[in-house]
């Protein structure tokens, strides 16, 4: 095809969407969301208390090994893995809210237009599986290499990004003369210093370089295809994220739908597809064991 040809396909795509489906068994997906969006809260609630103890415990001196002690070289880590865990949890937390149920109870052919799904929740399911994606895989990295250069790296960008825009009150609550001091020192790294320099280092700067990682060190074999699949979840995710031409040509198009039904009552063909993304995007963040496991 000739790139003109190409270009009247992507016309015609993105401007004469085909009729809603239901393609899948909602009230099927309905209950396996449900039952998977229970267990994510019931394993979030029990991971917090074990982060909590853990905590507790690293703050103890007697819990720690000479290299983490108070004047040790690793000592810091003490006190960033437990912060490391809770923002992971943060954002979990996040994804089990935008992961739960459909509430169907009271819905009838009058009002069924409540279970309508458009751009507004396709792009907050898809930031959340997105930001859970990279969360974890992004502190598994952390964790794992525990050095010095490297979480400076990461957290340097990131105050380096916060601090342009930054509210006089937000400022005052996270910059300290110290941390002034060392995001001085960094901006006076070029870009292309800010992977490899005597403060910072990012050997891995890209997700799927960091998955690659991952996956060779951890020894992740029981799904040769869980790495890809990761992967896929965060490039399709963010497309939505990033307000791409197909995803929100997809969920912001409306159109008449036929209404369909079940044993519980009435839905749409929008809703339904929305549950096929829930169920994906729950699926897209199982955890194989390895074999350290």
């Amino acid at each position: 095809m000739t790139a003109d040809e190409i270009l009247s396909q992507i016309a015609s795509t993105l401007s004469e969407r085909k009729s809603s489906a239901a393609l899948s068994n909602y009230e099927v997906l309905s209950n396996n969301i449900k039952y998977v969006n229970e267990i994510l809260k019931a394993t979030l609630h029990h991971f917090g208390g074990i982060h909590a103890t853990a905590a507790r415990s690293l703050q103890l001196a007697s819990s720690r090994t000479r290299e983490f002690a108070d004047g040790g070289k690793a000592a810091p880590f003490a006190r960033i893995v437990p912060r490391v865990i809770s923002n992971g949890l943060a954002v979990i937390e996040k994804f089990a809210l935008q992961t739960e149920s459909d509430e169907r109870s009271g819905v009838t052919v009058e009002n069924v237009s409540r279970l309508r799904r458009g751009f507004l929740e396709y792009s907050a399911l898809a930031t959340a599986t997105r930001q859970v994606v990279d969360s974890i895989v992004s502190d598994a990295y952390q964790l794992h290499l525990l050095d010095p250069r490297s979480i400076n790296h990461h957290v340097l960008v990131s105050l380096n990004s916060f601090d342009r825009y930054v509210t006089p009150s937000m400022r005052h609550a996270l910059f300290s003369d110290d941390v002034t001091k060392a995001l001085v020192e960094f901006r006076k790294l070029s870009f292309k210093q800010w992977n490899d320099s005597p403060i910072t280092l990012c050997r891995h700067p890209t997700f799927a370089q960091k998955v690659d990682f991952l996956g060779a060190e951890l020894r992740i074999v029981d799904d040769p295809t869980f790495l890809e699949a990761l992967k896929d979840v965060f490039k399709f995710t963010s497309e939505f994220t990033h307000i791409g031409y197909v995803s929100t040509f997809f969920a912001s198009t409306t159109g008449a739908e036929v209404i369909f039904g079940d044993e519980v009552g009435p839905y749409l063909p929008s809703t339904e597809n929305f549950n096929e993304l829930q169920r994906l995007s729950m699926k897209g963040i199982t955890i194989p064991r390895s074999q350290h496991a």
